[in-house]
């Protein structure tokens, strides 16, 4: 095989060489994920993290996990890089490209290997080239004009030594709401799309969705709300019915429901409906970021967990909890260490929990 995405076909291929539970691999779009996916969000832009990600990615493939996430401004580029890395390792021992699933984002600005060089990264390579201005950056660190998006991608193929990404998120979009307005703010959104419609186009992805963090989880009338219904006739109005909008990522944990129960979006039906919900009704697939909210599910009461069968650790059955929940398809969990991804990996062994054991921890939930 010599294929530049994943596929049907590879991803089938790689579950046969790697069990986990059947309730824990998900169809998406045509190819089959794990319901974790390895994050590569946190950590130092040091050449030793480096060395921990790389590791870790490469046991975590061997676990039962065929789905890398990332950003193009993750620790400074470098977790694209460590991707990129572990790909080519990857392939060097028998496992195809085309069995593996890969998701980036871009919207922030990023720096180059070093936090302390990103004034002046910004400085040579976006401003001084024209290929933003000053006024396009919002809040000192955002940009989602065309040309600036577009530059991103081509800088994450390059990073990720892939020829197609498989997935590709703007990120964290709403941060530019409260600044341009909704109608300036979709307009905006409108552009974003056509880029990408012309970049699935073009082969250099395959899919686009909307990675977020308040958007989706926010009442409908806050500044930051995402409206759900105006995204997808956006997408329709640039690429038709058949258009490449596939997916939205955001926060969910024991601690953060909202996106599972917040009735924030409008249906067809005038009703509102939680945004997992809606996203499922309406063919896009749901991705969760933060299923441990960088640890801190371990502060919630201990009757939670009691109520999670199994004796795993508070932290998996933080996970158990996410990956069972209706219309989520994988969770992003950061895994740096092999110790990590051994325990975290346990998860997919795991039939997913019933639904009467996930209605009575969200009944105690609500009430603590």
């Amino acid at each position: 095989m010599n294929h530049n995405h994943a596929t049907p076909n590879g991803t089938s291929e790689y579950f046969k060489n790697n069990s986990i539970d059947q309730s824990k691999r998900r169809s998406f779009d045509g190819v089959i994920l794990s319901a974790l996916a390895c994050g590569t969000y946190l950590g130092e832009s040091s050449d030793a993290v480096d060395r921990l990600y790389e590791q870790a990615l490469l046991t975590a493939v061997d676990k039962g996990v065929n789905f890398f996430d990332t950003a193009v401004n993750y620790r400074c580029q470098r977790s694209e890089r460590n991707i990129g890395y572990v790909l080519k390792k990857l392939q060097g021992q028998g496992v195809d490209r085309s069995q593996l699933f890969v998701s980036t984002k871009g919207g922030f600005l990023p720096a180059d290997a070093d936090p302390a060089d990103f004034q002046s990264y910004v400085l040579k390579c976006f401003i001084n080239t024209g290929l933003i201005t000053p006024e396009e950056i919002v809040n000192n660190c955002h940009c989602m004009t065309p040309k600036f998006l577009q530059a991103m991608i081509d800088l994450s193929l390059q990073n990720l030594k892939v020829q197609c990404i498989d997935l590709y998120y703007l990120h964290n979009p709403e941060t530019q709401l409260p600044v341009l307005g909704k109608t300036k703010f979709y307009d905006t959104l409108k552009q974003a799309f056509e880029v990408f419609e012309q970049q699935v186009s073009d082969g250099k992805i395959k899919r686009y969705g909307l990675a977020t963090w308040d958007g989706f989880r926010v009442p409908h009338d806050h500044e930051s709300f995402l409206d759900l219904e105006q995204i997808l006739k956006l997408a329709e109005k640039v690429g038709g019915a058949n258009h490449n909008l596939k997916a939205i990522q955001l926060p969910y944990n024991l601690a953060f429901l909202e996106a599972a129960f917040l009735r924030n979006q409008k249906h067809t039906s005038n009703e509102l409906w939680p945004t997992i919900s809606m996203a499922a009704q309406s063919g896009l697939g749901v991705f969760a970021s933060a299923p441990l909210l960088q640890s801190k599910v371990q502060n919630l009461p201990q009757k939670i967990f009691d109520l999670i069968p199994g004796m795993g650790s508070v932290f998996q059955k933080s996970l158990d909890f996410v990956t069972s929940t209706p219309g989520v398809i994988s969770a992003m969990i950061g895994m740096k260490t092999n110790e990590h991804v051994t325990q975290n990996t346990e998860v997919l062994k795991n039939q997913n929990l019933k639904i009467e054991t996930l209605q009575s921890l969200v009944k105690t939930l609500v009430a603590k």
